[in-house]
């Protein structure tokens, strides 16, 4: 006796090169100007099981013919990482006594989506230009392609009844994953530089640094580097203790931003200022943000953001700065308050009524990210205000 496993078309890291996802993703992580189906289309190559789909009976012994799935037929995508759950699950597996015939289960996510749902995902996270979209609408039947769309979708209610087995990556997270792969397979030492000088950041513009101290919830990691984005910071430092940005909540949370942002991890807050040192950074502009106008257990004032000369116009606006955030919770680490008693960096706060006790972690950051942006707009104003005419 044996057990078997149907797969229905598996997708993830390392997914063979040619299968559509794979194509999709190398196309959304390489060129905003290209069409994620290519010029081949986005045709994926499986077996047609047939009326299989929708049964959970013993395998079909039978090598159906190959089809070409159309976009807008529903198919049944599993993530790798339940494929291999599934393996392991089956491995285990004891045949009841009795049992003559083969035992097959299905492994699938149990839902169907087509190809044009896919690409929407994935342009969430890498958009496609203004004129590839207009230039390249839904995918359309090939012109040879006769039969309506179909769907497949697996019946894995065997697999849950016996192998206790059941999908747990969502199709939003497992295809976060994909291009996360896809893009450090591209662009292994970070994002490549702006295509033109309209895309990149005004050279009067002072940077600022986003440095994560600790920040341990992926949506919260996630919503501060789509905010950085939006007010275009010129990096996100990790400190220790960090959740892994990487991670499909993460990447979900930051709608593509951490694919557009250079990233760097640090292992101790000295080597973290080093680098800012590095780039005209001074430590005195390194703002780390607290609860209160007062550090605890010091006499350091910690002004409002609003107060903060974020663009550092007394010195002819060149010099940037860093905004540090601290984890959920306990706040700063204590290496980064021991340096603020010190007075070795900065502290700054954002004013909040009597009676509330603290901000989220990514709406404090977002607040005074916006704050920074709103100075530099006012800057850019008033130099153009001053030229000659």
């Amino acid at each position: 006796n044996s057990v078997g496993l149907r797969f229905f078309p598996v997708y993830g890291p390392w997914s063979p090169p040619g299968s559509a996802l794979f194509d999709m993703a190398e196309m959304a992580v390489s060129d905003s100007n290209v069409s994620l189906f290519g010029s081949k289309g986005a045709a994926a190559d499986a077996k047609d099981k047939g009326d299989d789909e929708e049964e959970d009976g013993d395998a079909d012994t039978s090598n159906p013919p190959k089809t070409q799935f159309l976009p807008q037929d529903g198919v049944d995508f599993v993530y790798i990482d339940d494929a291999v759950d599934a393996i392991l699950s089956a491995m285990q597996y004891q045949i009841p006594k009795g049992v003559t015939s083969p035992v097959v289960f299905n492994v699938g996510s149990g839902q169907s989506n087509t190809l044009n749902d896919i690409s929407k995902l994935m342009e969430e996270h890498f958009p496609r230009s203004s004129n590839d979209a207009a230039n390249n609408p839904p995918l359309s039947p090939p012109p040879n392609e006769k039969r309506a769309p179909v769907t497949f979708r697996a019946n894995i209610q065997r697999a849950n009844n016996h192998l206790g087995w059941s999908p747990h990556t969502t199709l939003q997270d497992g295809i976060a994953s994909l291009l996360a792969w896809h893009y450090d397979r591209a662009f292994p030492y970070g994002p490549p530089p702006p295509q033109s000088q309209s895309q990149s950041q005004s050279p009067t513009k002072p940077p600022l640094y986003l440095v994560l101290d600790g920040v341990s919830d992926p949506g919260n990691a996630g919503t501060l580097l789509r905010s950085g984005l939006a007010v275009k910071v010129s990096g996100v430092l990790l400190l220790p203790n960090c959740v892994d940005v990487w991670s499909p909540k993460a990447v979900r949370s930051a709608m593509g931003s951490t694919f557009k942002l250079p990233i760097h991890t640090f292992g101790t807050l000295d080597s973290c200022l080093g680098f800012l040192n590095d780039r005209n950074i001074r430590n005195e502009r390194f703002f780390a943000a607290t609860l209160d106008t007062n550090m605890s257990s010091s006499s350091i004032s910690s002004p409002a953001h609003y107060e903060i000369d974020w663009i550092d116009a007394k010195r002819g606006g060149g010099g940037g700065a860093a905004l540090c955030i601290g984890k959920e919770g306990p706040g700063l680490s204590k290496e980064v308050r021991d340096a603020v008693s010190r007075g070795e960096i900065s502290s700054v706060h954002v004013p909040m009524e009597v009676g509330i006790e603290s901000l989220n972690a990514a709406v404090c950051g977002s607040v005074i990210m916006f704050e920074y942006s709103r100075q530099c707009r006012i800057a850019a104003a008033t130099m153009v205000e001053d030229q000659p005419s």
